[in-house]
């Protein structure tokens, strides 16, 4: 389970085999967000470590201009002020997992905790991209109805409480994956 963050509240993606569960919630009004899809679905993914911080770079800049025009204490308050930042960034980055599925453009800022498994979920997508893999099984005719009536049931659930269903596992499971 990868866990962090998305429109400013706690989300979680869930990673069984290569089915993905994103459940996050959106809006003021806190609409529930849950879309299942799988790893083959996924039309594009990118990972972000943002590991600098331009204001602290900005600001070393600027504080180097003060020191050197209007005072030397102002400007090396600045870029110690500025130092300070970065090493911040540098020591705490920002993780950021970026999936293009369907119709919506999902991101989350990943804790520290789940960095590790977010970034090998992405090289993982790439890879299936790149490679244009389909499953790994084929789901027999049982998994395929037992997929759908949970579709069934994550729909009715998804309909009567305002949630965005993108491609259902049965979905997947009943195009071969593709």
């Amino acid at each position: 389970m990868i866990t962090g963050h998305a429109y400013g509240r706690r989300a979680t993606l869930e990673i069984a085999g290569d089915t993905l569960m994103w459940r996050a919630q959106r809006g003021a009004r806190r609409i529930a967000e849950n879309i299942a899809t799988t790893v083959h679905e996924v039309r594009d993914v990118r990972w972000l470590d943002l590991a600098w911080s331009r204001g602290g770079l900005v600001l070393v800049g600027l504080g180097g201009m003060w020191a050197a025009s209007e005072g030397v204490v102002a400007g090396i308050a600045a870029v110690v002020a500025g130092v300070g930042l970065v090493v911040w960034r540098r020591l705490r980055p920002r993780h950021f997992l970026v999936l293009d599925v369907g119709d919506r453009r999902l991101v989350m800022q990943v804790t520290s905790v789940s960095a590790a498994a977010a970034r090998e979920l992405a090289s993982r997508i790439r890879r299936t991209l790149a490679s244009g893999e389909l499953p790994s099984a084929t789901p027999t005719a049982i998994e395929v109805d037992q997929l759908r009536s949970r579709s069934a049931s994550i729909r009715w659930r998804a309909a009567s409480a305002g949630v965005t269903v993108v491609g259902t596992v049965a979905d997947a499971a009943a195009s071969g994956g593709r």
